[in-house]
């Protein structure tokens, strides 16, 4: 047609694939999705020689209501487009003048059953502020719960026992709590394709298909991590970090063993927890979805009160936060995790405090589910937002803890022994605060990937515990910052590709 001088257009998939899809602009340009809902879409394709002039002025109507106008889909700049908007209109009975109030064309649409999903118009509502705001009148006050609940949407074809069983098991590792479960019956399938995602379930970048939703996860993450910077240029709508970690955790672990030709996209998550509140009151009923949203307030509140006017001193782990009250240092666990403190007291009052590598307990609550320690020290802080890795001399620190616990007959937990270790660059001194064991011999429960023990001192597990001093050193300062080079080119090699890639289809 562009050749022929007759015309120019733009091609859109009805599942708004890569490359097919409307994007949004400026800061928001990463963020694409389809101009209908898929099932709207392909019934409107399949009488395309069909349509009559009430199909032409709702399709019109969509275009105007929901992205602004036809100009903009195509990319352009805005054209003076009334008079063949004005014709479309009076040819379905309309007047003229409808186009020009969104408002009145979404409530036409609305009766007609044209409105898109839920997501689609939180997406398009990112760089529409009539939208946004338009939509944000329609939620009644104190509707909308806090950051950190949220669904997750186990697909069709993730839907074996042993699969539902790693999902369950992610979402516990990753610290979120499980509220309530459900399994859906063919019509809340049908019902949750069409209205979420855009209704596109398709297989995406992946080889196969996951299908449509068929089992939900309603979870809750009482200390959500609000998404970093680059993060956000992906999913701006996202509230909690946590939530795409957790994702991702549930997908690798779904994923394992499953053939790189036969990989699926296992699951799907809400981006916000106001968008989880619609899913639990779709699903499970209005009084249903009060109830949850209930347990939601009551947890919250629970862990306020436990925080006892306290401020985070630290990123929450997966099990707890440190809360920094005075000179006090309280470590809070999540609820439904409160039991491990427990492990933690016992540990700390069977090792005493003579050893400067270990805090000093305070007090502490198994039922409640926190430790308290006095202020550590100058210049301490979690592991987690310290250089890494730590100096050589820290390892010899632990080397030498690890040593005398042992002796003591105590095993301590690799897992939350790194995520009670406590660090000063500059005075190079380790402290433990809230480390979980049991009494037994060995020094150590396995558990921690080799490769975090890599991170964190710069020296693999085996050399760190049994190898000798110039083999911790060689490690240290030789073998792991060449490795860590090699690693970042490589890694900066498949963004530059996968980059380069994004573009092309574009």
């Amino acid at each position: 047609m562009r050749k022929a001088g007759l015309a120019s257009g733009q091609l859109f998939s009805p599942g708004g694939g890569t490359g097919r899809s409307f994007r949004l602009t400026g800061a928001e340009s990463e963020v694409t999705l389809s101009l209908f809902p898929v099932d709207l879409a392909e019934h409107l394709l399949a009488r395309a020689d069909e349509l009559e002039a009430l199909d032409r002025f709702r399709i019109a109507a969509y275009i105007r209501a929901y992205f602004g106008s036809p100009a903009r889909i195509m990319g352009r700049d805005d054209t003076d487009d009334h008079e063949a908007l004005g014709l479309i209109a009076e040819a379905a009975g309309y007047d003229a003048s409808i186009f020009q109030d969104r408002a009145a064309l979404d409530a036409e649409l609305v009766e007609a059953g044209w409105r898109p999903t839920h997501d689609m118009l939180d997406r398009l509502g990112i760089a529409d502020p009539w939208l946004r705001d338009h939509m944000q009148a329609r939620v009644a006050a104190g509707q909308t719960p806090p950051a950190g609940f949220a669904v997750y949407f186990l697909r069709k074809r993730a839907m074996s026992p042993g699969r539902v069983e790693m999902a369950r098991t992610a979402i516990h590792t990753s610290g979120f709590e499980i509220l309530a479960e459900q399994s859906l019956s063919p019509d809340l399938v049908e019902n949750l394709r069409k209205s979420t995602r855009g209704g596109n379930w398709r297989k995406g970048p992946f080889p196969v298909s996951g299908g449509p939703p068929a089992y939900l996860f309603f979870v809750l993450d009482v200390f959500p991590h609000p998404p970093y910077a680059k993060t956000r240029l992906r999913h701006p709508l996202l509230d909690n970090f946590r939530t795409l970690t957790c994702k991702e955790r549930i997908r690798t672990a779904i994923l394992t063993e499953v053939a790189s030709s036969q990989a699926f996209n296992p699951v799907h998550s809400t981006d916000t927890s106001n968008e989880a509140a619609k899913i639990a009151s779709m699903v499970l009923g209005a009084a249903a979805c009060l109830e949850l949203l209930r347990s939601v307030d009551d947890r919250l509140a629970q862990v306020a009160q436990r925080a006892d006017g306290g401020t985070p001193a630290g990123p929450a782990t997966n099990g707890f936060v440190y809360m920094r009250r005075g000179s006090v240092l309280r470590k809070l666990y999540r609820p439904h995790l409160a039991s491990k403190a427990g492990a933690a007291l016992a540990l700390h009052r069977g090792l005493g405090v003579s050893d400067p590598g270990w805090g000093r307990m305070l007090d502490g609550s198994s039922e409640a589910g926190y430790v308290d320690f006095a202020e550590p020290g100058e210049g301490l802080r979690p592991v987690a937002v310290c250089p890494l890795p730590l100096d050589l001399r820290a390892l010899e620190q632990l080397r030498d803890i690890l040593k005398d616990t042992e002796t003591a007959g105590w095993r301590i937990d690799e897992n939350s022994l790194f995520e009670s270790l406590w660090y000063s660059p500059e005075r190079s001194k380790l402290v433990i605060l809230g480390a979980e064991g049991e009494r037994g011999e060995g020094g150590l429960l396995g558990g921690m990937p080799a490769k975090r023990w890599r991170e964190v001192f710069g020296v693999p597990r085996s050399v760190s515990i049994q190898g000798n001093p110039l083999r911790r050193w060689l490690w240290r300062h030789m073998i792991h910052p060449a490795a860590s080079w090699i690693g970042r080119v490589q890694r900066s090699s498949r963004q530059g590709l996968s980059g380069l890639r994004r573009l092309l289809r574009r």
